[in-house]
């Protein structure tokens, strides 16, 4: 009897301890994965630039090595360098774009305030056109005969069309700012390129076991690959058409093309 009590004893302690365990343990849980939620939520606006700067720091790794000789070993102001003629084809095309838009808008603000606008009327041509004739020779002889009328009568018109202007804008803004950082992360990445791929190596054998590094070598030699087709296609394929239909090319077109002969030279 004493026997059995003692062993109900232990059996309701080790029971005891396991519950205090188990809440424990769902405790440090539920801790730590609210503690990974806020940490997502502050990394989250930086998980992009980050991965744009792997993909351009793995693009423009090869041209680091040949500017690392040029530069007698300094492999940080080789990427540094890149960095900045980088950040100086993207902000300068920028600047000199908004620069023109800026002084056409205040030229036509001052054309529309000192009432010396004149728009010349259709022509007959314009009503001969199929379908959308009568229509365009309407709306063009009201511009060309009451300005203030013609404003007036498409004013949503004209809101919408200069809100989805400032919205391209404010969208080509952020794209530029977010290339800059990436261009940033890209030459921190190049300038410590063994520390990180030991570390990559070192966490990819972690988790993948053995061929970890298999699968290092594999996404870089993927990330490089897509790279080169991306470039090859836009200096090969798309800047000829543009050029060949009298379009203005792209700067995008023209940067990754350029980037890209430099690496498949």
């Amino acid at each position: 009897m004493d026997n059995l009590q003692g062993n109900n004893r232990v059996a309701n302690q080790q029971s005891k301890i396991f519950v205090n365990n188990m809440m424990e343990s769902a405790i440090r849980i539920g801790l730590l994965f609210m503690l990974i939620v806020w940490t997502y939520d502050i990394i989250r606006p930086f998980v992009i630039p980050v991965l744009w700067g792997a993909i351009i720091a793995v693009a423009l790794m090869s041209l680091t090595h040949k500017l690392e000789k040029a530069f007698k070993g300094r492999r940080g102001l080789a990427a540094t360098a890149l960095a900045v003629i980088g950040v100086a084809l993207l902000v300068i095309p920028f600047v000199l774009v908004s620069g023109s838009i800026f002084d056409g808008v205040s030229r036509t603000i001052e054309v529309l305030q000192s009432g010396d606008v004149q728009i010349s009327g259709p022509t007959q041509r314009v009503a001969d056109i199929p379908v959308i004739g009568d229509k365009l020779y309407e709306i063009w002889a009201l511009f060309s005969t009451n300005l203030e009328k013609a404003v007036q009568h498409f004013l949503p018109e004209i809101k919408t069309a200069v809100g989805t202007i400032a919205a391209v804008i404010g969208s080509s803004l952020a794209t530029l700012m977010m290339f800059i950082i990436s261009l940033a992360i890209a030459a921190g990445f190049m300038s410590h390129a063994e520390k990180i791929s030991d570390a990559v190596s070192i966490i990819a054998v972690r988790v993948a076991g053995q061929n970890g590094e298999q699968w290092i070598t594999l996404t870089a030699a993927t990330i490089f690959t897509i790279w080169v087709l991306i470039a090859g296609v836009s200096d090969n394929f798309l800047k000829p058409l543009l050029m060949g239909r009298g379009v203005d090319v792209p700067m995008p077109v023209i940067l990754i093309g350029a980037i890209g002969g430099m690496l498949t030279a």
